[in-house]
Order: C-alpha cells, then structure tokens, then sequence
C-alpha cells in the first residue's frame, strides 16, 4: 500500500495562563453545562484558574512536540482573551484536499466553515481562518447555513475515503450534551467535498462523533459503542466492515466507557503512529497488535472540558484518498442494505 506522502499541516492554540485563551465555563443556570464532562471539570477548574491553565498549555506543548516528532508542521491560531473553547481548532473547520463536484474543477484546498450550534464558540472560527489562510493561500472557505462543528463532529477515513459524521435530531443550546450537528449539513458537506457521509447519532455524553469513533490508517476502527444511538451502531459496523468483507473480529478496537471519558477514540494518525490521549495499557496494546506505534500523551486538563488530540489539532491539509486505502489493499465496497 503506498501511503500519500504529504507534510500534515495542524493548526494548533496553545493556552495562555495570561491571556486566559483556555478554560471551563460556570455550568449555566437554566441550561446547565454544554456537555457533561465539564460539569466536574468546572469544580476542579473553579479551585485553581491559573494551575489549570498552566497544566493545560504544559499538555498543549507536550501534544505539539510529539507532532512534530512524527514530521507535522504546526501553525498557531492566535490566542484570544476568554475564549476558552479556542484550543479545540478542530471544531471550527473541515478541510480537504479535493475537487469541487459541481464545477469540475481541481481545488488545491478547500474548508467548510462551521455554523456552531453552542453559538458562543462562533467568534472562534475568524482566527482560525485567519491561521489557515495563512499556512494554505488560496484555500476555498465555504460557510455552511445549517448546524456543523468542523471535524470535531466530521472525521475523515482515508482507509475507506468516507466521513464519520455525528448528528442529533435535536441540535440546539438545551440538548447540546448529546449532538451538536444536523444532518441536513451532511448532504452540504457531501456536495462541496464530493466525499461520501456516514452519519452517526451520537448518544449523550457523547456530543462529537470524534469522541465515539477513531479510524485508523489501514481500516481499523476505535469505537466506544455506547457513544451512539443503537441504529447508528448496527449502521457504523455495516458501513465499517460488513461492505468491505471486513472481519469485525480483526478491524474493530472496542474502547470501554473509562478509556472513552479519557479520550481514546479523539486519536490523530501519521503513517502507522497512533497518537493519542493516555489510556489504559490493555487498549494500547491491542492497537499495536494491529501493527501500529502509539505514542500516548496526557491530555487530562484538555478531557476536563471532553477535548483529546483530535479536537485540539485540525489536519488543515486532510488529503482526499480517492477509494480510500482499503481499496489498495484490495478491499471492494460492496453495500449491503442499511437499517434507516
């Protein structure tokens, strides 16, 4: 299999104790916390502001120096004060290297910008697409009208050229513990991208599907089952390895609920190394049976708030592999019907 051999570009924020870029929201008093793993990460953030953050930026740059490690290229999205969702960069954005289905046309670079539905993490998107414009001149940026959080809640498979994406039926302020996006930005997504959407309902506390769902370069998947609705699961196995000829057996890395509250699907692959949040030894081992290097760095400040590796980084150059790698493998997608 010969694997596309392209520097990946992370955008990246670093916490700021002085700037205050990084932090836990006070649970709001009618509609509680935006998700439920800050509801004790408020007490413990509450206690000791400036410990937390400091905790955190330390996490933040041990994260950064591994990627560079494996031959990422990093660009900083400028800190600003109080935003404290700002070093999840994942969210604001979904970038591919692709072409535009409509037009016909090659586009080097193009990213679908997030319409958030916790509407106070919006101010975040204008500096990561001043960070982006940067790093990718020319990039096609493409607003989507309808409720879409970046590749946090859309994560690209290159083994099966499809996303992973989460919904909920309900996605709104009140119900935010429970999904952020809807399924009308699916189809948006799919038009611009011309990438196939698998769409998964997400089932509380799981609110991103980067938090239930990890694929891994050469076909295996990470999946905290319970992280989805019973349908979307019967669905992500069918779709994953059923229409593949897949052996589930083989492809399929179940991930418990205390490994998933540690982050261990929010992975980001370079090549055949696995980095992600510290997790237990058991999970590791059974990722590198498969054949992987796992690096695991602590991420437990950035999991306070339900945020891994995966939602702190965005791949802002994700290459598009057309049929994705399991078809260089000689794995044929053969769909069988799916359960609606």
């Amino acid at each position: 299999m010969q694997l596309i051999n392209v520097t990946p570009v992370y955008l990246v924020n670093t916490p700021d104790p002085d700037i205050g870029n990084y932090g836990i929201h006070r649970p709001h008093p009618e509609l509680g916390a935006a998700n439920d793993l800050e509801i004790d990460g408020w007490e413990i953030y509450r206690t000791n502001r400036r410990a937390f953050r400091e905790g955190a930026r330390r996490e933040s740059k041990g994260l950064q120096e591994v990627l560079h490690a494996e031959g990422g290229r990093l660009i900083q999205v400028e800190p600003r004060r109080r935003m404290f969702d700002q070093p999840f960069t994942a969210d604001s954005v979904v970038c591919l290297d692709g072409v535009m289905p409509e037009q016909g046309q090659e586009q080097s670079h193009i990213a679908i910008v997030s319409h958030f539905t916790n509407t106070g993490r919006q101010a975040e998107v204008k500096w990561v697409l001043k960070a982006l414009k940067e790093a990718l001149p020319g990039i096609l940026t493409i607003a989507c009208p309808y409720n879409i959080e970046g590749s946090g809640d859309n994560v690209y498979d290159k083994a099966r050229d499809i996303y992973w994406s989460g919904y909920t039926e309900n996605p709104c302020r009140q119900n935010a513990h429970s999904g952020r996006s809807e399924r009308r930005a699916h189809e948006f997504l799919q038009q611009h991208l011309g990438v196939r959407i698998v769409g998964i309902a997400v089932k509380r506390p799981i609110y991103h599907v980067d938090l239930c769902v990890g694929p891994l370069t050469f076909g295996h998947v990470l999946c905290y089952q319970e992280g989805m609705q019973p349908h979307a699961y019967e669905n992500f196995r069918t779709e994953a390895f059923r229409n593949y000829g897949l052996p589930e057996k083989d492809y399929l890395i179940p991930v418990s609920k205390e490994d998933a509250m540690r982050g261990a699907c929010n992975v980001r692959c370079i090549g055949k190394t696995v980095i992600m949040p510290t997790c237990s030894k058991e999970l590791q081992n059974e990722i590198k049976r498969r054949g992987y290097k796992v690096v695991a760095v602590p991420m437990i400040y950035f999991m306070y708030a339900a945020g891994g590796v995966h939602c702190s980084t965005n791949e802002a150059n994700e290459p598009r592999i057309p049929g994705g790698y399991l078809a260089q493998l000689g794995y044929e997608y053969r769909p069988l019907t799916l359960h609606q």
